[in-house]
């Protein structure tokens, strides 16, 4: 009788969430998962949570020409980490005025399965905050997409990811130039990465040699040079084209599985 009553409630169970499938993330938050603490339990598991974005909750309530819609976006944000974060695979933040230590570190720690993470901005963050971070999310995150535009790039920030991130093996990168001191930073820090993608304005031959030369591990390279710096100097091409016609880094690249190179906005480097 007991097992004919618990298929009997895996029966509803499944039927719940399959229903529940069918509602958009604010619509969980604000009524499904207030019904009742079963039908809160069961949405907590949904699918879903696997991918959690700030922006997508700051576009939907400013698409309501709503007050305070940052605000609201960042309530119901919490509220989803709250909800789904034990589910949350892939984490997107914003570049905003919340973007600090105390949201980075609330949401490590409702996320402790995340292996995707996007960071578009580290200005507001500490290191102290960082650390934190990425100790609780060490031993499971693989993809770091993180910009330095932003952000004066220090060894500090390397070293941090390095330390903590022990399986990290994508490392997706947006920065002004990328000078000897960065890469050799990049390939002393994080030896182990497999595929890096990097953004910038210009990078320097030495830098690339480093990267070349320091990850042995190294499998795929995505290098996108910004429009922006061709469009502010544009009789500088052959300048930021020399390293990329250097026979050594030329040589050293195509013994990779993928190597990649292209001027201005580029589908395959994402970020």
């Amino acid at each position: 009788m007991q097992s004919s009553d618990r298929s009997l409630a895996d029966m509803q169970s499944d039927m719940l969430l399959e229903m529940f499938a069918s509602f958009t993330m604010i619509e969980i938050i604000m009524s499904i998962s207030a019904v009742c603490k079963c039908w809160k339990s069961l949405s907590s598991e949904l699918t879903m949570w696997k991918t959690l974005d700030l922006t997508m909750f700051r576009d939907y309530f400013r698409s309501q020409h709503l007050e305070r819609a940052n605000e609201r976006g960042l309530l119901f944000f919490k509220a989803a980490l709250n909800l789904g974060g034990h589910k949350t695979e892939k984490l997107k933040f914003d570049i905003s005025p919340d973007m600090k230590d105390g949201l980075l570190v609330y949401a490590a720690e409702r996320c402790p399965h995340l292996k995707h993470l996007f960071l578009p901005s580290l200005l507001l963050l500490t290191d102290q905050g960082l650390s934190t971070a990425f100790e609780l999310w060490g031993s499971t995150l693989e993809t770091l997409i993180i910009s330095l535009y932003t952000r004066q790039p220090s060894a500090s920030i390397f070293q941090i990811i390095g330390q903590n991130c022990k399986i990290l093996t994508v490392l997706m990168l947006r920065v002004c130039d990328l000078d000897n001191q960065i890469s050799s930073t990049i390939t002393n820090c994080l030896p182990g990465l497999k595929v890096f993608v990097l953004r910038c304005d210009a990078t320097e031959k030495d830098a690339l040699k480093n990267l070349l030369d320091g990850l042995a591990n190294l499998d795929e390279l995505y290098i996108s040079i910004s429009a922006i710096a061709l469009a502010t100097d544009p009789f500088g091409l052959s300048e930021i084209l020399a390293p990329f016609q250097d026979e050594s880094i030329v040589q050293k690249a195509s013994m990779l599985r993928v190597f990649h190179f292209c001027l201005g906005t580029c589908a395959k480097v994402l970020g």
